[in-house]
């Protein structure tokens, strides 16, 4: 999945026009409900395991974060 197929998900999910680097909390994009629901979302489309027990999820609050967790080049990085 591109990035841009992920923002694409995102959006769609959220039934909201984001950018990348929008903060989906901050902004009222997603409410903390909404944003478990599309982590929840994120996992079932990728199969990525999004564990916050070991990562701070104020880093991961937008689409280009949380789409680093999941694409295969950058997860390497994140561990």
């Amino acid at each position: 999945m591109t990035e841009n197929e992920f923002q694409a998900f995102v959006a769609g999910h959220l039934k909201k026009d984001i950018a990348p680097d929008q903060d989906l909390i901050a902004t009222g994009a997603a409410d903390s409900f909404a944003f478990i629901d599309l982590c929840l979302a994120i996992e079932q489309k990728t199969g990525v395991v999004i564990d916050f027990a070991e990562l701070p999820i104020e880093q991961y609050t937008t689409v280009r974060a949380l789409y680093s967790l999941v694409a295969p080049e950058e997860r390497a990085a994140v561990s």
